[in-house]
């Protein structure tokens, strides 16, 4: 297993195979916006990728595409985006949730549940804008 940044386009097709062509476009302009990683199987695909989108009111969305095959290798991405996230200065990530595979991650990675939108969970990790508010105050 191997991580590379940035992930490629090949790394997205990997990890969500055949899709509608709005969602892989989206999906392509998420990419290009963020800073992304892929952990790569010994044949050079993708078993998980993600990134961190830096949004206009100062919190960085997290996403993240697995295969299922990313089960077996849990252990070595949550070390992965353990060790990631503790060397990022932003005060507050967030990540949308739709799967309990997906909130399952989260959670091992140190994300807490905070609210539901839409059909989504939406998880957090580190201090929250309004704690550090709160302290300046």
């Amino acid at each position: 297993m191997k991580i590379v940044s940035p992930a490629s386009n090949y790394d997205i097709a990997c990890c969500i195979g055949r899709c509608q062509s709005i969602v892989w476009l989206c999906l392509k302009a998420q990419r290009d916006v963020s800073e992304t990683w892929a952990l790569r199987d010994e044949n050079g695909e993708a078993v998980i990728m993600a990134g961190l989108w830096p949004r206009q009111d100062g919190v960085v969305e997290a996403w993240f595409l697995a295969r299922p095959e990313a089960q077996r290798h849990l252990k070595r991405i949550v070390r992965a985006i353990r060790l990631t996230l503790k060397r990022k200065a932003y005060a507050e990530i967030e990540v949308r949730i739709v799967t309990k595979a997906g909130a399952r991650i989260a959670r091992l990675c140190g994300f807490s549940l905070h609210d539901t939108f839409d059909g989504a969970e939406i998880w957090r990790h580190g201090r929250t804008i309004r704690k550090k508010r709160q302290r300046r105050g």
